[in-house]
């Protein structure tokens, strides 16, 4: 909510003011024309809310929120279950459903065995292990789309070893992505090759690639000032922003920065705790992903 953290803001930068024109007319003045604006508008953040219920109690307004959509909120457990009841006063065609239950179900053997079990009738993500099973499985429908998320190992410029560009060139050499996604996520991903992604319009497949090459990345620490290698700690969460498997891929990238003479230490965290304890400490290498709420590329640029 403040700082680099708050992100709603920075989709809003470019608003210098917003003024009300009748009931169904706002006008935005802009700082700049921002080429993403149709973009952000339309995320959900920026919603424009009833400014009479936000005042009436600003601190619940997160969880008591007031809309005009086809479901409203009926209870909400943080992290566990949210229930929604059809609103039949919806102004457009009723929601098929009178209730939706979300349940959040971290483990991922879990969450197959609720869907196998008839406990739930969706999971999302499937966990990789498990497509190739769930496509065989007789009244089980498995929808497959090109995502809109990255997986990443982010650096923190500001703290050594990665102050040096060459030290974060020689870990990029180190990760064998491609063995990555084929072992542990089944060939349900692909290496990225930057923060553009393919489905959205600047995405370029031939940029520069950093290719797996161990000896590169040797040459590039002992250039740096580490000829006998270094030792790291990479944190990593258990679960959850849509990652697959994130403390295996973890796993994959220790012994592949161990073949280029880094010992990098895992320390993992319940999910809960991961995004608060990475804000606060702010630590040298964490692994997280980052999603496009819309195909403007522009949105993917600023995790």
């Amino acid at each position: 909510r403040s700082g680099r953290w708050s992100f709603v803001a920075g989709y809003l930068a470019p608003v210098k003011s917003v003024e009300v024109i009748d009931p169904q007319t706002v006008q935005l003045h802009l700082k700049y024309p921002p080429s993403s604006l149709l973009a952000l508008l339309a995320l959900p953040n920026c919603a424009i809310v009833s400014p009479t219920a936000f005042a009436k109690a600003p601190a619940d307004f997160d969880t008591r929120p007031v809309g005009s959509g086809r479901y409203k909120i009926e209870s909400w457990e943080r992290g566990s279950r949210l229930v929604l009841r059809r609103n039949d006063d919806y102004w457009g065609a009723r929601g098929k459903p009178q209730t939706l239950i979300y349940r959040g179900i971290a483990e991922a053997n879990s969450r197959v065995a609720e869907l196998l079990t008839g406990g739930v009738d969706l999971i999302l993500p499937i966990p990789p292990d498990f497509v190739g099973r769930l496509e065989k499985t007789s009244g089980v429908t498995v929808y497959k789309a090109t995502g809109l998320t990255i997986w990443y190992v982010g650096f923190n410029v500001d703290k050594k070893p990665f102050t040096d560009r060459r030290v974060r060139q020689a870990f990029s050499h180190a990760v064998n992505r491609e063995a990555i996604t084929r072992d542990i996520l089944k060939g349900t991903g692909i290496p990225a090759v930057g923060p553009l992604l393919p489905g959205t319009w600047a995405f370029e497949p031939n940029v520069r690639k950093y290719p797996y090459d161990p000896e590169a990345a040797k040459k590039l620490l002992a250039d740096a000032g580490y000829p006998n290698g270094l030792e790291v700690e990479l944190w990593v969460p258990e679960s959850g922003s849509g990652m697959q498997a994130p403390v295996e891929m973890a796993t994959v990238i220790q012994a592949n920065l161990a073949t280029a003479g880094v010992k990098a230490q895992l320390k993992t965290f319940e999910w809960g705790s991961y995004l608060g304890k990475v804000r606060a400490e702010a630590p040298a290498l964490y692994a997280l992903s980052w999603f496009l709420k819309s195909e403007d590329p522009d949105l993917s640029m600023y995790p």
